[in-house]
């Protein structure tokens, strides 16, 4: 009896999980989309202090206490699997450059084709995995959403870019298609429940080499240096009175 509770607690989160993570970038992407003067690139400064601060103050430490000696050795992994993903040449045409004060995409011309689906459709699956699995056996569910949640947003700011200025049903059927291989990604947590261990320290890499790689170079003026440490301060404060 008290197993099945246990599983059917574990399916009732991995059903809310699956629908964070595929929601999100959803739901952005198509805000982003329909209201382009929403797409600006202050929104990874405030991203990436919600990123650090929710890794520093709540992952690592979690990572720390519930995992073994090789927890530092799988942070770094998570580090070195999102250098990999990054770097893979089909990869290349999702990311951003800052560019005369507007954000551009470096080879959108086509994101249609095979290779930027599957470029993002790993991006997303490793996300879903390594991610769904540190919210599903995360002993603070919503401390540790805010940085994914954080992470999903951008990630549809990132598919509006990638999308804008095609055809729009096609590019709202790839958006929905994309983001839901971070469903298959967390459906591969419900097979791996014996490695849950690995989840917080590898999502600590990964979102640690997201906001510093991806979104502080970004940071260039007074505003956005503020509005990194608002998020700072937000995760701060979560973690102080509702963390414990």
């Amino acid at each position: 009896m008290y197993l099945m509770i246990g599983q059917l607690e574990i399916i009732l989160k991995w059903i809310i999980i699956s629908a964070v993570l595929f929601s999100i970038p959803v739901l952005s992407a198509l805000l982003f989309l329909n209201l382009a003067i929403l797409r600006k690139k202050e929104i990874f400064s405030f991203a990436s202090g919600v990123i650090l601060s929710a890794v520093f103050l709540r992952i690592i430490p979690e990572s720390l206490h519930n995992s073994d000696n090789f927890s530092h050795t799988l942070m770094f992994l998570g580090v070195v699997i999102s250098i990999i993903l990054d770097k893979l040449s089909f990869l290349k045409s999702h990311h951003l450059t800052y560019r005369e004060n507007e954000l551009s995409c470096w080879s959108c011309e086509d994101p249609f084709r095979v290779t930027v689906v599957t470029g993002l459709g790993l991006h997303y699956i490793s996300d879903g995995f390594f991610m769904g699995g540190f919210l599903l056996f995360s002993k603070n569910f919503f401390v540790s959403l805010l940085p994914i949640l954080a992470h999903k947003v951008t990630d549809g700011l990132i598919l509006s870019f990638i999308y804008s200025d095609h055809n729009k049903k096609r590019s709202i059927a790839f958006i929905f298609l994309t983001s839901a291989f971070n469903i298959l990604g967390a459906t591969l947590v419900l097979f791996s429940s014996d490695v849950g261990h690995i989840f917080a320290p590898v999502s600590a890499g990964i979102l640690t080499y997201v906001a510093i790689h991806d979104f502080i170079p970004l940071l260039s003026s007074i505003k956005d240096f503020a509005l990194f440490g608002a998020g700072a301060i937000l995760i701060f404060t979560i973690v102080e009175f509702l963390g414990h």
